[in-house]
């Protein structure tokens, strides 16, 4: 054999020349043999491993088939509307006529200043609505109070209110909602009454029953302008008990 061929013969291994033509790498036992280049030695283990090409479309169709662009499609689509009919509603909250409403976002617990009044409303998505009465509210209050002289009343009292709409906000961050509100305003115009009870004696809870009830929603009006943020409209004292044996002694 001529020294030429020899020299053609390992320069350019039949693998290399595969290589250039795109065809599958056969499995090749990497020896010392004289004449290989050892940076080509690396590349077939490089390329024995993967099959990509320079076309990423021949790729997925090789791989998914030849409707690959169809079937993404379709994921996209189906995943594309899953997502709005799972986002749309989170993301929406009716506010009726009698109420007001603030936007809380759950996710980074934040609440929004702004007041939503009637319709549908926007909301943070997966958050919820904090809402509000604008409407008059009624309260019944029935406790024992100490007159003036100490003795024990047994009163039962109504009142009218709302909440103002512009203080919402205000109201929200210290109250958290409507229901955590009425409880503190039943505590409050609770304490307001007994207070105005200590203004009067017993004998004037009788005798001069209007001052009595005026005084009493004095207080409560005052009170609850000053610490609720709310309007009182009007208070009736509807029941005055005072003790049996103090009745008959009088």
């Amino acid at each position: 054999m001529l020294a030429a061929d020899l020299v053609a013969q390992h320069s350019e291994p039949r693998q290399w020349q595969s290589l250039r033509f795109g065809n599958a790498i056969p499995d090749v036992e990497i020896s010392s043999t004289a004449g290989v280049d050892p940076s080509r030695t690396e590349q077939v283990l490089d390329l024995q491993g993967s099959k990509m090409s320079d076309f990423p479309s021949e790729d997925f169709k090789q791989c998914c088939g030849e409707r690959w662009k169809a079937g993404w499609a379709g994921t996209l689509c189906c995943v594309s509307m899953i997502l709005v009919l799972v986002l749309i509603p989170t993301s929406l909250g009716k506010v009726s006529s009698t109420e007001v409403a603030l936007g809380y976002d759950k996710i980074h617990s934040s609440l929004s200043d702004s007041v939503l009044t009637e319709g549908l409303q926007t909301i943070p998505t997966f958050g919820s609505l904090i809402k509000w009465p604008i409407t008059n509210q009624k309260k019944d209050l029935n406790l024992t109070c100490n007159s003036q002289d100490a003795i024990v009343i047994d009163i039962k009292v109504d009142f009218l209110y709302m909440p103002n709409a512009a203080n919402i906000y205000e109201l929200t961050l210290k109250f958290k909602d409507f229901d955590g509100y009425t409880e503190v305003v039943t505590a409050v115009t609770r304490s307001s009454v007994r207070t105005a009870c200590g203004d009067f004696t017993a004998r004037q809870f009788q005798t001069n029953r209007a001052a009595v009830s005026q005084k009493m929603e004095d207080y409560v009006r005052q009170d609850m302008e000053q610490s609720l943020f709310s309007s009182l409209f009007q208070l009736n004292l509807r029941n005055i008990e005072r003790p049996i044996g103090y009745q008959d002694a009088v």
